[in-house]
């Protein structure tokens, strides 16, 4: 990987330089947060980029006050959202994706729950669900709506679901290791983990680079592919069930504008024609991601790793 000199030309790995959390092993090895490949390029929108399994991570990060504080910033804009009546036929759709693998729907939690638009709508369908989001604020909003909230992670029983759903939380984290054992932890044997994030390869990404909204490392601190985010799954004892992908996403900001309105528009028409073909390459813009929880430790790589975070 890429050094630079400093302090009087010594010689440092870049990513000690810009502080950016780092794997460590005997020898300073620095590895990708995903796969634990030492394979890194880092001249990719402000991300280091794996050459091994295609996932990106942030070069930067901000310290855990800050990622609290933005937390709670955009936790405002998920409240007044508009999108309620589109993302009503998105949870149909994963509904129905999860009962494909499973009928046991007795206890359900909704992890990183943001609005609680898809809690509200599973309790609605008459399901035992319950919520939990990082966001103090978020918490407070639904905890005032009457929707059950657990207001603190040690609160969440462990190996209590049967189905856990994370929609588009992991690329916020800034160790998904971590994050799926925290997940995975309130799963019972064999419950089903639904997971979406964006798709570090699909078209979008391919065709407009660091241009694509979604790379933004000052909130999306880790992005992966689907055989990225399989590897992870697999790792920490999950069985992979399904990967798809879907969703063609706006090119054009703020979507609001007539002209960038107009322009998404286009963009859409042009490329609906394709959606079956990109979606079965797994070039949709959105990664959907079911699995299997399995009551056993997460595999051993043959190296003895441990995670440096001077970030907290």
């Amino acid at each position: 990987m890429r050094a630079h000199k400093m302090n009087g030309g010594k010689v440092i790995p870049a990513c000690r330089q810009a502080g950016v959390r780092v794997l460590y092993r005997p020898h300073e090895i620095y590895m990708c947060p995903v796969c634990l490949s030492s394979q890194l390029n880092p001249r990719h929108h402000g991300y280091y980029r794996c050459t091994r399994c295609g996932s990106y991570y942030a070069v930067t990060l901000p310290d855990a006050k800050i990622r609290q504080k933005e937390t709670e910033e955009s936790a405002k804009s998920v409240i007044t959202s508009q999108r309620q009546e589109l993302i009503a036929r998105d949870y149909t759709d994963r509904l129905a994706a999860i009962t494909k693998w499973t009928t046991k729907l007795r206890h359900m939690l909704d992890f990183g729950c943001g609005s609680g638009l898809f809690l509200k709508f599973l309790i609605k369908k008459g399901y035992d669900a319950r919520g939990y989001d990082k966001s103090t604020t978020l918490t407070k909003y639904l905890q005032l709506r009457k929707l059950p909230m657990y207001a603190d992670l040690s609160a969440i029983p462990a190996r209590y679901f049967d189905v856990v759903t994370t929609f588009d939380v992991i690329e916020h984290t800034i160790d998904p290791h971590a994050f799926i054992r925290d997940v995975k932890s309130k799963l019972k044997k064999n419950g089903i983990l639904m997971i979406t994030t964006p798709n570090a390869q699909g078209v979008t990404a391919r065709i407009l680079g660091g241009r694509w909204w979604v790379f933004g490392p000052t909130a999306h601190f880790v992005l992966f592919t689907p055989e990225s985010l399989k590897q992870l799954l697999i790792h920490e004892g999950c069985k992979v069930l399904e990967v798809t992908t879907d969703t063609i996403t706006p090119w054009f900001f703020p979507t609001d504008a007539p002209v960038q309105r107009a322009l998404n528009k286009i963009v859409y028409l042009a490329t609906k024609p394709f959606h079956a073909v990109l979606f079965r390459y797994s070039l949709g813009d959105n990664m959907q991601v079911i699995a299997e929880s399995y009551d056993v430790a997460h595999l051993k790589t043959g190296v003895n790793c441990r995670v440096l975070n001077p970030f907290g």
